[in-house]
């Protein structure tokens, strides 16, 4: 499974290495590109490397933050797509004259790409749980070594996806056409805006401090629930379904579409 997550630094200055590295440590199987993005320096890296390598750049990145400014990373674990720097999520696209810089754990049109026959159709695969499949064969991580055989072309499924859905956003089309082949949670972040796609798995929201996480994984860092003081040691609240814009300046949350399907998805 990727790891993806945007940690958004809710009042004051915050620097946030120490708590990227606990969670590169706890996702540290993802080895196959590191994308981090800080939007209060402007600072970006992708990159692809060894788990050393991906631990000296996270020593060496500038992880200062202020109020409303965020840090996006996304740890790369490939299902599709070569492992190359050109598939290292972090792909620039631009949105009503703005910047974003997006990520994905999930899968998209999977069928039209090539895979392992043992994982086609496995979503759950995808995601690291277990499934009905008994895989007796050499891995690469949760991975058997002769799916990283079968990649197809340079590009992979995620970048498909933002391609099209950004085409959809400044032409003003509906969404659904490519929703219905989506799975996973999506992060594209701006300056001072979060674009929060989740689709048949949920986004996890949790507070630490002054600071709001979004990922697609539940956290077993220190992190608690905590809004106004009140501390709440229960699982993470979840957004499930649906596509969403986060002012992190103006404190904003719009639904810009609920996913949930009856014939059409509502905007």
């Amino acid at each position: 499974m990727c790891f993806n997550t945007v940690i958004v630094n809710l009042k004051g200055q915050n620097d946030y290495r120490e708590l990227i590295r606990s969670l590169y440590s706890e996702f540290s199987n993802n080895k196959d590109g590191i994308f981090l993005y800080n939007s209060y320096t402007g600072n970006v890296i992708r990159e692809i490397g060894t788990d050393k390598e991906y631990r000296w750049i996270i020593d060496n990145f500038d992880f200062t933050t202020n109020a409303n400014s965020l840090i996006h990373m996304h740890l790369r674990l490939a299902t599709r797509g070569k492992v190359s720097k050109d598939n290292v999520h972090g792909w620039s696209y631009t949105w009503n004259n703005e910047t974003f810089l997006c990520s994905h754990n999930g899968s998209y049109n999977e069928y039209k790409y090539s895979t392992s026959t043992k994982h086609k159709g496995s979503k759950k695969l995808y995601e690291g749980e277990k499934d009905s499949i008994t895989i007796n064969s050499l891995y690469y991580g949760s991975y058997p070594y002769y799916y990283y055989s079968n990649y197809l072309g340079d590009n992979s499924d995620s970048k498909e996806f933002f391609d099209k859905l950004f085409n959809i956003l400044n032409e003003g089309e509906e969404i659904g056409n490519i929703i219905k082949d989506f799975y996973g949670v999506a992060f594209c972040t701006s300056k001072d805006k979060i674009l929060a796609i989740s689709y048949e798995k949920s986004i996890k929201l949790a507070y630490l401090g002054n600071s709001l996480i979004l990922s697609n994984e539940a956290l077993y860092t220190n992190v608690r629930y905590n809004v106004d003081g009140y501390k709440f040691r229960i699982e993470s609240p979840e957004i499930l379904d649906k596509i969403i814009l986060i002012d992190i300046k103006k404190k904003e949350v719009e639904e810009l579409y609920n996913l949930t399907y009856s014939g059409v998805w509502f905007k």
